[in-house]
């Protein structure tokens, strides 16, 4: 994908490079502001040579735990993503077992770590912590206009301005697209 197709291009291509060198970040983001989005354009960016792995830890029907250990044995250069962090409960032994066990494999050189949440945790969790940053008002026209080449710059402007001060703005953004313009 042309970096011209990115949602967010500055935020996406500078975490390309940190998972490339190995980072583990906790992408903090309420729900409708473009996470999967962001991240789907990530995969674009990232070499072939990183294997990249998903578990949703609310609702993928397998034992985390399997799956981490499946994972971290792979020799090839892997970054795991962990969609729905906040479903963890530190107080449990399991969780702490878990990020224990995340906190160890963290440091294996061959192994970056995305945990995506709602919030910021105070946690044993050893990652940067980084907020998806808000969408602009220039990213959502360049959406728009991707998406609907029909639109007017009236219509344009109007759409991106409501659409920029919405609670969910991606998901918004989703809906402006899928209605023709008027």
């Amino acid at each position: 994908m042309p970096e011209e197709h990115l949602l967010r291009p500055e935020f996406t291509q500078e975490l390309a490079e940190k998972f490339i060198v190995g980072a583990s970040i906790n992408l903090i983001s309420l729900h409708g502001q473009g996470r999967r989005r962001t991240l789907h354009d990530l995969q674009t960016l990232l070499p072939d040579s990183l294997t990249v792995q998903q578990l949703d830890l609310k609702r993928d029907p397998i034992d985390p735990v399997d799956w981490l250990s499946a994972a971290a044995d792979s020799s090839r250069k892997t970054l795991l993503i962990l969609h729905n962090f906040d479903v963890l409960n530190e107080g449990d032994s399991n969780s702490k077992q878990f990020i224990e066990h995340l906190n160890h494999i963290g440091q294996q050189p061959n192994i970056s770590l995305l945990y995506v949440s709602e919030s910021e945790r105070d946690s044993p969790i050893l990652c940067e912590l980084l907020p998806l940053p808000p969408l602009n008002v220039t990213q959502i026209m360049d959406e728009l206009t991707r998406r609907n080449s029909g639109i007017t710059q009236s219509e344009l402007t109007k759409r991106a301005s409501v659409i920029s001060g919405h609670p969910a703005p991606y998901s918004a953004l989703k809906e402006a697209v899928q209605r023709p313009p008027q």
